[in-house]
């Protein structure tokens, strides 16, 4: 297991997604420059909008269920 999380972190692409989410927490205005820039940057666009969905539908499981997680994630992929 430890192996997995080894590659998976020495991954060139998941350190440049993890580098762009905190560097958009922080609000620099170099990064919509440089993403907008990007012609490949779709896929990981598309993953932060899927990790957020299912944070907020997974937030909202207590009260809507297992299928409320669905729909907001559905939802909000097809909002984005």
């Amino acid at each position: 297991m430890n192996q997995f999380i080894d590659r998976f972190i020495q991954n060139k692409n998941v350190n440049l997604l993890v580098n762009r989410m905190i560097r958009a927490a922080k609000l620099e205005t170099s990064l919509y420059e440089e993403v907008e820039a990007d012609k490949e940057s779709f896929g990981q666009s598309m993953t932060v909008v899927a990790l957020s969905a299912l944070a907020a539908g997974i937030g909202s499981i207590t009260k809507a269920g297992f299928s409320g997680l669905l729909i907001n994630l559905a939802v909000t992929l097809l909002g984005w």
